[in-house]
């Protein structure tokens, strides 16, 4: 199951049932041991981590017009995103990830 959580949705789930139902083990870490990590989701077709990080309280380099970063952690690719809401839009469909992209075109989905 594919699963977008933030790091408060996993701090609630694990509050209410003891640990987080349903989300990919490798995101609730990275969402744990990340600073600036605000969500995370396993691609269902590229089977990609792809997280968006506040890159200000990550400590990236960031022009103050792109605070916001999403990064596909399976392949090493980053993009800036001008807001939140656009850095997890980015992470539907990650054609900016030239590997994601491949495969997305090899899968038929772009």
């Amino acid at each position: 199951m594919t699963t977008l959580v933030g790091a408060a949705t996993l701090f609630a789930l694990h509050h209410r049932y003891g640990h987080a139902r349903h989300v990919d083990p490798e995101c609730a870490r990275i969402l744990r041991e990340n600073a600036g990590a605000v969500a995370c989701r396993r691609h269902p077709v590229t089977d990609a981590i792809l997280t968006v990080y506040d890159s200000k309280a990550a400590g990236l380099a960031y022009e103050r017009e792109s605070r916001w970063t999403t990064s596909c952690e399976t392949h090493g690719t980053m993009v800036p995103s001008s807001s939140r809401k656009l850095a997890v839009e980015s992470m539907k469909v990650p054609e900016w990830c030239s590997e994601c992209q491949t495969i997305l075109i090899a899968k038929g989905a772009l």
